[in-house]
């Protein structure tokens, strides 16, 4: 009986360190060179990163995720929602440019995702209804209005 407590207890003691791994694991280190397909934003030039024709995309959405997911706070976790979006999206772009475009649709499935994550951390910052969470809000959405247009110029670049 106490055996088998032990191996859980090991076992939980494994993943939690595997997972700080990850999270502690720069995301840069797994970073193509920013192209020309990047977006620049207030705080930082987001490009493609690794594609989804990469064997280590698998990591780079198990990194984005566990950031994600890890950040309680509704208008942080929207903004780097939005962030992963605009990855996502480049990610897209540099695909269809290759000609790569299971990898480029695999790319905006990802960018959907994220772009769900963004819609729902905006609604519960509605919900909060307190002035500083109301500027947030109105802050998110004026650079996802933002985002929409980069989608756009994306898809016409796409037909």
């Amino acid at each position: 009986m106490l055996e088998n407590k032990g191996k859980t207890i090991a076992a939980a003691a494994i993943t939690i360190f595997i997972a700080a791994l990850l999270f502690l694991i720069p995301q840069a280190a797994f970073a193509y060179p920013i192209t020309g397909n990047a977006v620049k934003t207030d705080e930082a030039t987001i490009g493609a990163g690794v594609t989804p024709d990469s064997f280590l995309y698998f990591l780079d959405k198990a990194l984005d995720n566990i950031n994600v997911a890890l950040t309680f706070d509704s208008a942080e976790k929207a903004k780097k929602g939005l962030n992963v979006a605009r990855e996502r999206l480049m990610e897209a772009r540099e695909m269809a440019a290759a000609h790569r475009f299971e990898a480029a649709q695999r790319a905006q499935q990802e960018h959907a995702k994220a772009l769900g994550i963004v819609q729902s951390s905006i609604g519960r910052l509605q919900r909060a209804n307190s002035t500083h969470e109301l500027e947030e809000e109105i802050e998110i959405e004026n650079e996802l209005e933002e985002h929409e247009l980069e989608v756009e110029k994306v898809q016409a670049e796409l037909r």
